[in-house]
């Protein structure tokens, strides 16, 4: 709930302040899914792609605003959930052969 939370308020996220608080009343899947919806819908709109494609708040949509709307929301999470810095201990791990860890 909290990544969702924190992606649906982000600024390069196309969704008021408003549509943030009827977003949280979703299950997780559908919160996802309009955030996909939403993202692809932009992306056809900036001219990236074509702008043709399911309406921005389909939750059941496919075809290529939905593609798209995938890529971008994978491309955020992985934005949202990486981290720049890690401890020495962090570290050390990743350097061990995995059978050691």
């Amino acid at each position: 709930q909290e990544l969702l939370t924190s992606l649906a308020e982000r600024d390069d996220v196309p969704l008021g302040p408003g549509e943030v608080l009827q977003l949280k009343r979703l299950d997780l899947p559908d919160q996802a899914s309009v955030l996909c919806s939403r993202l692809g819908a932009a992306e056809l709109s900036s001219g990236r792609r074509r702008s043709r494609g399911a309406p921005a708040l389909s939750t059941g949509a496919a075809g290529p605003a939905m593609k798209a709307g995938e890529a971008a929301l994978q491309r955020l999470v992985a934005e949202e959930l990486s981290a720049e810095l890690h401890s020495l201990a962090h570290g050390l791990l990743a350097g061990l052969p995995v059978e050691a860890v």
